[in-house]
């Protein structure tokens, strides 16, 4: 099978093509203003490496796979559109909030874009009388006439009874018939999440919202671009939640954490293969850090998350996402230096990047002390000026604080390390995970030049970088399934027992999966289907058919949970190195490199040199052709049997 896997960072964009017996890899700069061209001119690169003519590669290839950190971006710079919201009269204010304080999300609403609509819904969601047209109307003209782009719908009790939420897409669609030019989108809460809590669902809804407009024009046209040049399948989007599924089923919601969720499941996989108990993932790029924790080969996904501190109710991989990489810019603040969480991006970039910024990087620091080879960064397609990274360092932070142009780089090292690591701790504490007993995965351009600061700072003993480090988020995408998950929250009525409402609602749950796989153009037959029975708070009663009656007993509501899954059946090999020549002497090359203790000269080898199973003591540089591992005096370095590198604190 032929396939592309790509994944949008905010500094660069990397894909990893796997082309009958070729496998290479591309990364490219992202291009913020317009997302569009850096996915297309990462199938370009790639193409070009394999020697093929764009049209001919994506007439060949099977799948496309898309992950993207544009919705998690936008929303950290807030950069969404501007939402109009109308929920249940009486809760404009407090928008269903009963906890001390005001609703989590007015950050990304303008007070004066909400609107009240009289409503007749009891707490059972008992509907006693219909939605009245003339004030959804005119409250939904006030809010486009001040500029709404798009407009939420957020009743309460909808997750009970979603008809007035129902009355209000067929009241906005005779107000404007879909010929209407322009026409305004409107988003109901119901079909965001049907879980219960009204001020989780409209948050969650509200997100979706603020970030819809732009982002699922930009996938859609994402998807056109490969079609027109000859590609014939749907362009697979990353969710969040775990799976695939093609971009008419992607809501914006679910690319939030698109990128590091794929990176994340890509890391289970190998942890599986290795049978390791405990893993810390570092996926540290230009703009942030990605870090998850996963336990016996399993990734957690949950259900009760805070986006941006906005609870939210839908079901995610469980990723901490930290400010901090390559990019993140330093400076002096109170005599002291302060690292991000503000970075360079792809333009201007770091000072080295001779773009035309004087403000220095992490990436500045590690090419200042010569951990990075200038003349073989990302294999040699980008030149680096070390000078400008020693200029902008002797500038910005040496002269201010009177320190040499190392001893300041030593510093914005051990500073980013030392502000991941503690939030890491308190994570991993709270979660009652053993550091100690764990393994680090490093990836991420910037992840394995930074690993060893990190782990020691956890109290990690060792960790490891693969040849797929570089592009980890693309590669992780190849070992995601297809996945389509169906939400309903159902009751025991005057009519039907909850058993027969069960019955029915699985039905027709099983018949939306089927249409929305055979849309991915695969069949539905070999879609394994699983029912989760839950309460209306989110505890778990049953996962399993036999014990699904039992669940019900005494119950008056649940939610009903389907997860449509098409395994991926062509999973992919490990991406290899070679394996050098047993017998042969490591090739090596010395560089000047500034460690804590002082400049020495410094062993630099490519892993392509390292023999399989040889131990190697640092301090040295072990060179990925995209990323620099960074091997540290007392930490030792083995190349293993799938050409990964696994990096030891020594014992003694």
């Amino acid at each position: 099978m032929n396939t592309i896997d790509i994944d949008t960072g905010g500094t660069f964009t990397d894909g990893v093509f796997r082309y009958g017996a070729s496998i290479v890899t591309a990364k490219v700069d992202t291009t913020p203003h317009n997302r569009v061209q850096c996915f297309m001119d990462c199938i370009e690169a790639g193409a070009l490496l394999l020697g093929k003519d764009v049209r001919d590669l994506l007439q060949d290839t099977d799948v496309i796979r898309y992950s993207t950190t544009a919705a998690t971006n936008a929303l950290i710079q807030r950069r969404g559109a501007r939402i109009g919201l109308l929920v249940s009269a009486d809760d404009e204010e407090r928008l269903y909030h009963r906890g001390d304080g005001r609703s989590k999300i007015w950050p990304l609403l303008n007070p004066s874009m909400v609107r009240g609509i009289r409503e007749d819904v009891d707490s059972t969601g008992q509907l006693k009388a219909e939605l009245d047209a003339d004030s959804f109307r005119e409250a939904a003209e006030s809010l486009l006439d001040h500029g709404a782009r798009l407009l939420v719908v957020a009743f309460r009790n909808a997750s009970l009874n979603a008809a007035n939420e129902r009355r209000a897409l067929q009241l906005f669609r005779e107000l404007f018939p879909s010929h209407h030019l322009g026409m305004p989108f409107l988003l109901l809460s119901h079909e965001v999440t049907s879980r219960a809590g009204d001020s989780e669902r409209l948050n969650t809804a509200v997100i979706s919202g603020y970030l819809h407009r732009d982002l699922v024009s930009y996938l859609y046209k994402c998807d056109d671009a490969v079609r027109s040049r000859g590609y014939r399948h749907p362009l697979l989007v990353v969710h969040s939640s775990g799976g695939l599924a093609r971009v008419a089923k992607t809501k914006a919601i679910n690319t939030y954490n698109s990128g590091p969720t794929a990176g994340v499941f890509g890391a289970s996989k190998i942890a599986q293969r290795y049978g390791l108990d405990s893993v810390v993932t570092m996926d540290m790029g230009g703009t942030s850090t990605d870090v998850a924790f996963i336990k016996s080969g399993k990734v957690a996904i949950s259900h009760d998350v805070l986006i941006e501190g906005i609870p939210v109710s839908l079901p995610m991989i469980d990723v901490l996402g930290l400010g901090g990489g390559g990019g993140s810019l330093a400076r002096v603040s109170d005599g002291q230096i302060v690292v991000g969480p503000d970075s360079a991006g792809a333009v201007p970039g770091p000072a080295c990047y001779d773009l035309g910024s004087t403000l220095p990087t992490v990436t500045d620091a590690d090419l200042a002390l010569g951990l990075i080879d200038p003349s073989n960064f990302l294999s040699g397609r980008r030149r680096i000026n070390q000078t400008l990274a020693q200029e902008s360092l002797a500038n910005v932070l040496a002269a201010p604080l009177k320190l040499s142009v190392d001893e300041a780089a030593l510093q914005v090292r051990q500073i980013l390390a030392g502000a991941l690591s503690s939030q890491v701790r308190n994570e991993a504490q709270r979660r009652n995970f053993n550091l100690a007993s764990a393994v680090l995965f490093a990836y991420g351009g910037a992840g394995p030049l930074h690993a060893a600061d990190f782990a020691a700072a956890l109290g990690i003993a060792s960790f490891y970088v693969f040849p797929e480090s570089a592009v980890f988020s693309a590669a992780g995408s190849s070992t995601m399934a297809i996945e389509h998950m169906y939400e309903r929250r159902i009751q025991r009525s005057d009519t039907e027992s909850l058993k027969n409402s069960l019955q029915r609602t699985q039905s027709e749950l099983r018949m939306h999966a089927k249409r929305d796989i055979r849309g991915e153009g695969f069949d539905p037959e070999h879609a394994v289907m699983q029912t989760t029975i839950e309460t209306t708070d989110g505890r778990l009663l049953a996962q399993s058919s036999g014990a699904i009656d039992d669940s019900l007993e005494g119950r008056t509501d649940i939610v009903v949970r389907l997860t449509a899954t098409l395994q991926n059946t062509t999973e992919p090999k490990p991406m290899a190195t070679t394996k050098g020549s047993p017998g042969r002497s490591m090739e090596t090359t010395i560089r000047n490199i500034g460690w804590a203790d002082g400049r020495r000269s410094t062993p630099v080898v490519s892993i392509d040199r390292m023999e399989v199973g040889v131990r190697h003591q640092g301090p040295m540089t072990i060179e990925f052709g995209e990323t620099t591992c960074v091997v540290p005096a007392g930490w030792a370095a083995e190349k293993d049997a799938f050409s990964a590198l696994k990096v030891q604190i020594n014992r003694g």
